[in-house]
């Protein structure tokens, strides 16, 4: 199976955890691109308030992305390579049916 896609829909929790995390990436790169717009900005004092309240809110969320990245980094190649175990005996029966 080339289109991982199509294989997940075979396996919604993991089709769930993709969205959550693709979720989570929205929302961490909509953060940082706030960060980095008062980062740009002159250093003043409401700027940096501003600044210190946008690091303070990206953070959590960034170890959020993180910790969602690395599970998932763990777990697709033991679904890819579950794959065969999953689908084997369907085609085992299809030839023999054959």
């Amino acid at each position: 199976f080339k289109n991982p896609h199509r294989f997940s829909g075979v396996f919604p929790s993991l089709n769930m955890a993709v969205k959550r995390r693709e979720q989570v990436l929205q929302d961490y790169k909509r953060l940082q691109s706030k960060v980095e717009k008062y980062e740009e900005k002159e250093k003043t004092g409401p700027i940096l308030t501003k600044l210190h309240q946008a690091r303070e809110e990206l953070r959590p969320v960034k170890d959020d992305f993180e910790a969602k990245n690395k599970q998932l980094l763990e777990e697709m190649p033991k679904f890819y390579s579950s794959r065969t175990d999953y689908f084997k005996p369907s085609f085992e029966s299809l030839i023999r049916a054959q």
